[in-house]
């Protein structure tokens, strides 16, 4: 029988993937995030508990949430709260988060966490920069309440900011220093605000310090990017309003990683460096990187110069490959696609 994968995440020096509803986790452990109770590296993929039913997984480097039957669960780093237990213990295996068993998507950057649960938004942990949507400054530990709406369809944490879409608009608040709010006033936003006047969002993923989201047919940018200087990252430029790529028109899916983004455009992956593709502003078509010819490319998920995608139900990894993030057993970076074998 072939194996069927749902989700997968790319994040930080670590790597995740459900497959027939089973959580498997690889790489980069150094703080608990694989959820296997210990600090351990793992070089291929490895069973997280002998449970199915998982739906969503998300990460912020340290620390991993993630969806099994409806209920949350989190487990790594806490020093923000980010987990959403009460408290800023870690936790060393998938703990769950209160009692409701009803949450649809999950989203976490380094040190904040995004939820919805009945078309509500939830956030939880740092609060420094507005992240969490709260008045005030610090962490808040348990999930709470974005405003009062209730028809939220999706969200992304990405760096100090926060983005949800509701009825095909788009709102972000938190920080707002590489324009990543997409909005051209400065400053942080302590509550969602609208980007733009559209109702045609359909995707939205943040990077750190920039973010890509698709609408009507167009894929916007905006925020920071970097160039290579020499081999430095030193030169930057700011976009401050989302801007369209120009070219194509068949964007479905974006994935944004630390510096760098992998979105679908008809079924083939294309991979964006948000560091180097960028000249004298322009981000065009022609500067982007198709990974290869095949147009059937189902998913993509973006971690730490590493990079993940789904084609036929199989998993497959490339770019850097220290820490045994690509789960293929050594620490060889590869410059294509390979396919991931599960147990």
């Amino acid at each position: 029988m072939s194996q069927m994968t749902t989700k997968i995440l790319a994040g930080g020096t670590s790597s995740f993937a459900i497959v027939d509803g089973r959580l498997y986790a690889w790489g980069g452990n150094g703080s608990y995030q694989l959820g296997l109770g210990d600090r351990e590296t793992r070089e291929r993929p490895t069973l997280v508990d002998k449970d199915s039913g998982w739906e969503a997984i998300s990460g912020g480097g340290a620390f991993t949430v993630g969806i099994k039957n409806g209920s949350l669960y989190s487990w790594g780093n806490n020093y923000s709260g980010q987990l959403g237990l009460g408290d800023l213990d870690r936790c060393l295996t998938p703990t769950r988060v209160g009692n409701h068993s009803d949450w649809t998507h999950v989203s976490a950057s380094k040190t904040h966490t995004l939820a919805i649960r009945g078309g509500k938004v939830f956030a939880w942990g740092s609060n420094w920069r507005g992240e969490a949507a709260l008045e005030g400054f610090g962490n808040e530990i348990p999930p709470t309440q974005v405003g009062e709406d209730s028809s939220w369809t999706h969200i992304s944490a990405g760096g100090n900011s926060s983005f949800a879409i509701r009825e095909g608009k788009l709102f972000s608040w938190g920080d707002n220093a590489e324009g990543q709010l997409g909005r051209s006033v400065r400053g942080k936003t302590f509550i969602p605000l609208q980007v733009g006047d559209s109702s045609k969002w359909t995707e939205i993923s943040a990077g750190v310090g920039f973010v890509l989201g698709i609408c009507g047919d167009n894929l916007l940018h905006w925020g920071t990017f970097l160039r290579a200087n020499n081999g430095e990252k030193t030169l930057k430029h700011t976009k401050r309003r989302p801007e369209p790529l120009e070219g194509r028109l068949d964007w479905s899916a974006v994935s944004c990683g630390e510096d760098a983004a992998i979105m679908i455009s008809n079924g083939s992956g294309v991979i964006f460096n948000a560091w180097e593709t960028v000249s004298e502003g322009a981000l065009e078509a022609s500067s982007l990187n198709r990974v290869d010819e095949d147009f059937t490319w189902e998913s993509v998920s973006a971690g730490r110069q590493h990079f993940l995608a789904v084609k036929n139900g199989r998993v497959y990894s490339w770019g850097q490959g220290s820490g045994m993030r690509l789960g293929l057993g050594d620490e060889i970076s590869r410059p294509n696609p390979t396919l991931i074998e599960f147990p």
